[in-house]
């Protein structure tokens, strides 16, 4: 706006849930699978359709990922219970990502 400020014209929902997965992967060992959230269908769709506008349609859609964070093995911080670590997975590579959709197709 005129003061300098930014607006962030997203639908809160969807956003939220974006980036408290990305703050997820962000936190989650390196060597631990992050599993993309489970939404009922109304929702998430409005995420993959936003994920795909933002960019991190791979990040936050696609498939498993590997977390961020140092690996479990050699982190000091022992595992918070908040963080939704019944998201993760076992210590495999998750496939490789399908293509994102293409605008218009469904």
């Amino acid at each position: 706006d005129g003061d300098g400020r930014v607006f962030l014209n997203f639908p809160p929902r969807a956003f939220k849930h974006i980036t408290d997965h990305l703050v997820l992967l962000q936190m989650a060992p390196s060597d631990v699978a992050v599993k993309p959230p489970s939404l009922p269908g109304a929702v998430r769709e409005e995420v993959e359709h936003l994920a795909w506008l933002l960019g991190v349609w791979d990040l936050v859609v696609a498939g498993a990922q590997w977390g961020r964070g140092a690996p479990l093995e050699t982190s000091a911080r022992p595992r918070p219970p908040s963080l939704g670590w019944s998201l993760c997975g076992p210590r495999r590579r998750p496939p490789p990502p399908p293509p994102p959709p293409r605008p218009g197709q469904g």
